[in-house]
């Protein structure tokens, strides 16, 4: 079974009609100018009031950040006891071995350009990082496109159990993604939103339903 992330969470009512369809994990942007990033203040509200209703059935929380001081990866995750972050930027290795010491699990965002220069960055931080992200590059910004990328780039790596796809991921596609890739999860946001903005739960639905009918390395 495939672990699945709903990303770019933006308010409690979102939130819980997400929750109520059992995701693994819920994705709050809380770093960059997106336009779906909140304050640890929102997030906060958010997260306490999925784990006041959803208790131990509630999903993981995980916090994306970009190029952040370290000191607000902490404050961040003392306030909302997050269980995993993600860093999305630039970050190096001394800078991840320092988030390891809050006790989170930490997910690398890699943007998928070339697979030699995928396979160099995995070499690099594989003791350091709990999980990879393949995202898709963009010079612009750093994740969030919605569009996808090559998925035969990361098709053939040897970290599948650690390894999570996004970018441009949908009802349209994730069947299509898993069979390429079979990785140990899916993350996608852009592709599950109403076409103003927030999630359509409907779309959401039938993505956690066709990723959790897949194989996979979780579960």
């Amino acid at each position: 079974m495939v672990w699945v992330k709903i990303c770019g969470i933006t308010s409690t009512n979102e939130a819980l009609k997400i929750a109520d369809l059992e995701p693994d994990a819920l994705g709050f942007i809380l770093s960059t100018d997106s336009r779906r990033r909140i304050s640890l203040v929102q997030a906060e509200s958010i997260i306490t009031q999925v784990r006041k209703r959803y208790g131990s059935r509630s999903p993981s929380m995980v916090g994306v950040f970009v190029n952040e001081p370290v000191s607000y990866i902490y404050q961040a995750i003392e306030n909302l006891a997050l269980d995993m972050v993600q860093l999305s930027g630039n970050e190096d290795i001394d800078y991840i071995k320092d988030v390891n010491k809050t006790g989170a699990a930490v997910i690398k965002a890699i943007a998928c350009k070339l697979q030699t220069d995928v396979q160099g960055i995995i070499a690099d931080i594989e003791q350091v990082a709990d999980y990879f992200l393949a995202d898709t590059y963009s010079k612009n910004s750093y994740g969030g496109s919605g569009k996808t990328f090559d998925w035969e780039i990361v098709s053939g790596l040897n970290m599948k159990e650690k390894l999570i796809i996004a970018g441009g991921l949908g009802p349209d596609n994730v069947t299509e993604a898993i069979n390429t890739v079979d990785p140990f999860g899916v993350d996608a946001s852009t592709g599950l939103e109403l076409p103003g903005g927030g999630k359509d739960k409907e779309k959401v639905k039938k993505f956690i339903t066709l990723a959790r009918g897949m194989g996979g390395h979780y579960g």
